[in-house]
C-alpha cells in the first residue's frame, strides 16, 4: 500500500517494524507531520547542509516553521518544446500569442488548482494568506483568464487539456513529435532527452516571462523519536548527502539534486543553470487535500474559460461573487 500506509498502520500496532528513516513527497510529508508519524530535524541537520540549498527547497521540507523533511530529489515544471517547430525564443503570454505557439498542460484537477495556473497567478501578483490559502483578486484573475481565452480562440490551446491531470498524459505525444510543446516535470524532460527526443526547454508561460515553477520532490524523514536510532539514521543521511553520491543517484532516476553544489555538477550545465534560476522563484504545490475552497472555485472558473463556457471577465466575476471577496 505504500510508505504512508505502512507508517499509519505500523505506528499503532508494530512500531518496531517501522524504518528509522524513509523518503516522502511533499503531500505525504504534510499528512505524516499532522498525524505525528515523523519527527522534526531542526536540531540534527547542519546549517551548512541547508545553506547549500535554495530557500524554496528547504521550505519544501518545512511544516509550520519546523523542518520535518531533508530535501533530496527535486522535481520542477517547465515548458518542453520542439525547437524546429518553434525556433524563436521566449514563452511569455505575448510570445505565445504573437508567434502562434501551441502548447498543452495538465489543466484538470479535481480538488485544487492546476499547478501551472497557480504559478501564473502568483507570478502576476496574486497572493496566499499566512496560512497558505489562495486570495482571490479579480483583476489578476481576469488578466490570466484573458490569456487562456485568447489562446483557445486562436487555436493554440485545445480544451482537451482539461482531461490531463499530469504531464505523463501527453508524454508519448511529445516524444513522438505530434505535440509541439507542453508543460512537463523535469523528470519527464530528462527522460525525453535520454531518448533523443528533439526537445528544448523554457519557463512556464507567464505574463512577464520571468522564470518560475512549482517545486516538488522527495525528502528524507525520521520516523523514530529514539535518540540512538536518530543518530544512526543521521549517519546514513550524511552518507547519502555526499555531493557526488547525491548527484549520481539523482542522475540515475532523472531527478534533480537538492544541493546546489551537486546540481552544478550535472552533465548539462546550461540546463543546470536554468533549474537554478527556476528554484530562485519556485512555489510549493497546493496539493489535492489542501482544502482551499478558493482554489477549487478558481479551478472551476479556469475550466469554464478553456471550455468556452464563460468569458475571462465573467469567470473572474464568478469567482469573486462565489467567495464574497
Amino acid at each position: 500500500g505504500g510508505i504512508m500506509s505502512t507508517l499509519r498502520t505500523a505506528s499503532a500496532v508494530a512500531p518496531g517494524a517501522l524504518p528509522d528513516v524513509t523518503l516522502l513527497r511533499r503531500a505525504d510529508l504534510l499528512a505524516a507531520a499532522q498525524a505525528g508519524l515523523i519527527y522534526p530535524l531542526d536540531e540534527v541537520i547542519s546549517a551548512a547542509l541547508l545553506d547549500d540549498m535554495h530557500v524554496s527547497a528547504v521550505e519544501l521540507g518545512r511544516v509550520e516553521d519546523q523542518l520535518f523533511g531533508l530535501p533530496y530529489a527535486l522535481e520542477v515544471q517547465h515548458i518542453a518544446y520542439d525547437p524546429d517547430r518553434y525556433p524563436d525564443e521566449g514563452w511569455s503570454y505575448d510570445d505565445v500569442l504573437e508567434q502562434g505557439k501551441s502548447f498543452v498542460f495538465a489543466a484538470g484537477r479535481a480538488n485544487t488548482l492546476s499547478d501551472v495556473f497557480l504559478v501564473q497567478y502568483l507570478s502576476a501578483g496574486g497572493s496566499l494568506s499566512d496560512t497558505g490559502v489562495l486570495i482571490a483578486e479579480e483583476e489578476v484573475l481576469r488578466r490570466q483568464f484573458r490569456f487562456y481565452e485568447q489562446a483557445v480562440d486562436a487555436g493554440l490551446l485545445d480544451p482537451i487539456v482539461l482531461e490531463y491531470t499530469h504531464s505523463t498524459n501527453y508524454q508519448q505525444e511529445l516524444a513522438q513529435g505530434s505535440l509541439g510543446a507542453g508543460v512537463v516535470t523535469s523528470t519527464i524532460y530528462l527522460n525525453l532527452i535520454e531518448n533523443d527526443a528533439p526537445t528544448a526547454f523554457d519557463s512556464i508561460p507567464t505574463d512577464s516571462g520571468q522564470p518560475t515553477t512549482v517545486l516538488d520532490g522527495w525528502m528524507w524523514v525520521f520516523t523514530s523519536a529514539d535518540p540512538d536510532r536518530q543518530a544512526l539514521a543521521l549517519r546514513f543521511l550524511n552518507w547519502m548527502m555526499d555531493v557526488e553520491r547525491q548527484g549520481e543517484y539523482n542522475h540515475a532516476v532523472n531527478m534533480l539534486p537538492s544541493q546546489r553544489t551537486a546540481l552544478r555538477q550535472q552533465e548539462d550545465p546550461v540546463y543546470a543553470d536554468f533549474v537554478d534560476r527556476l528554484l530562485e522563484g519556485a512555489v510549493l504545490p497546493l496539493g489535492e487535500t489542501s482544502g482551499s475552497t478558493t482554489a477549487r472555485v478558481i479551478q472551476t472558473a479556469l475550466a469554464s474559460v478553456i471550455s468556452g463556457q464563460r468569458s475571462a471577465a465573467e469567470a473572474a466575476q464568478d469567482v469573486v461573487s462565489q467567495l464574497g471577496a
